[in-house]
């Protein structure tokens, strides 16, 4: 399945037609749901994830990526990414009661991967930056729902934490 998956994969990126690349994705699913233990398995299903962003699947994008499993190399590159898919959500919403939902869940999946990261190792790269990348979401997020004490207070812990320049300048919220 896994050598089919490959194969059907190069062929739908070389023909770039709609029908070969429905086969490309009715194998690779398959083989998800076939070897959920296989090793490329975590890397197959970040791969959807990201060909779910892509496309401006946020939320299908967001689910998949919360389910890479702690032991898969990609696992913090995933996690940082679940507070953009709902904040990208809420940036495209049109219903402002939607939006405000979907600001919630960025918050949410921020301070998780804030909470998630502090108990990871602290001379770890991919920790370090996922705090990081946590703690700015969730600065965001609380503007974007008008809480303006609690974002005034997580963006002055972040430049205290991390000093960062880009904030420092001004950055739009």
């Amino acid at each position: 399945c896994n050598l089919a998956r490959l194969a059907w994969k190069e062929i739908a990126d070389a023909t770039k037609r709609p029908e070969d690349d429905a086969e490309y994705k009715r194998i690779r699913d398959l083989f998800v749901k076939e070897f959920p233990g296989h090793p490329e398995h975590s890397d197959q299903a970040f791969g959807i994830a990201r060909e779910l962003f892509a496309k401006g699947q946020y939320e299908q994008a967001a689910q998949q990526l919360a389910d890479i499993p702690t032991s898969s190399r990609n696992y913090w590159q995933a996690q940082r990414m679940v507070p953009g898919c709902y904040r990208q959500l809420a940036i495209d919403e049109k219903d402002p009661a939607k939006a405000k939902s979907w600001h919630e869940k960025a918050l949410a999946a921020a301070q998780n991967l804030t909470a998630t990261a502090a108990k990871g190792t602290a001379d770890d790269p991919q920790v370090a930056s996922s705090r990081q990348t946590g703690d700015l979401y969730a600065a965001f997020s609380l503007a974007s729902l008008v809480k303006w004490p609690e974002a005034l207070a997580a963006i002055d812990a972040y430049l205290s934490r991390y000093g960062d320049p880009l904030i420092q300048r001004g950055a739009e919220f």
